[in-house]
């Protein structure tokens, strides 16, 4: 009778083992199986640093990139594992450097070129497609996008800061500029898998403005448009 315990006892060990074992296993091939890159809903934001001028006709004066920086909160939703939308709000600063002529080039004067800037602060509805191809490197995954951007452009600052001279030049032009546009915009780059905790972007961006930026009662017959080109880093959830 002792043995029979002793044998039933074992038996009933070996198969607990087995089924917790298995058990770990499913456990751990369901874990495996979740990848967030394959998620079908991501949220997040990106931070934007870009290069942004005026290109057109007739422009009242010459024209050079500046920085301009933005932020991004976004959602995106996949309907395919290759294709998407998103959609988001945009803080973003645009505008140009102006160049302005040095006539007297030594300090203690107000004139210096590459000091002179208009800045131009939008509030901005990002509309995207995404199209989302093969993986270059594991863990990454090719992207495309396109798309249109509805901005507002909710104030136009002129500065001009000559710091080693000490002339200071801040100047609200908001009724000399253009108070919404249409961008039209486009990105390449890359979506990294950052270890399963969210999806690291790398994009390189640009937009384009369809509408002239110069009020003609100010600038009478110029044309200008707003060009946007830069680097996008972003986390999705």
């Amino acid at each position: 009778m002792r043995i029979l315990v002793t044998n039933g006892t074992l038996l009933l060990i070996v198969l607990l083992g087995s089924m917790h074992c298995s058990a770990q296993q499913d456990f751990s091939d369901s874990i495996k199986s979740k990848n967030r890159a394959d998620k079908a809903f991501f949220w997040g934001a990106t931070f934007n640093n870009a290069l942004v001028t005026f290109k057109g006709d007739n422009l009242p004066q010459d024209y050079f990139w500046r920085p301009g920086l933005g932020i991004t909160l976004k959602t995106e939703w996949f309907i395919h594992r290759n294709i998407g939308v998103s959609a988001g709000f945009t803080f973003q600063a645009k505008g140009a450097g102006i160049i302005t002529p040095d006539n007297f080039q030594a300090l203690g004067d107000p004139d210096s070129t590459h000091r002179a800037r208009i800045k131009f602060y939008n509030f901005e509805l990002p509309l995207v497609v995404i199209l989302r191809g093969g993986s270059p490197i594991k863990g990454t995954r090719l992207r495309g996008e396109f798309g249109i951007i509805p901005s507002w452009n909710v104030c136009s600052k002129y500065t001009f800061l000559s710091i080693e001279d000490g002339f200071h030049f801040v100047e609200d032009q908001s009724d000399q500029y253009y108070k919404n546009d249409l961008f039209l915009a486009g990105a390449v780059g890359l979506d990294i898998d950052a270890a399963n905790a969210c999806v690291f972007q790398v994009h390189l961006y640009g937009n384009w403005g369809t509408k002239n930026v110069f009020d003609t009662r100010f600038f009478p017959n110029a044309d200008g448009r707003n060009v946007v080109y830069g680097i996008r880093l972003g986390w999705l959830f």
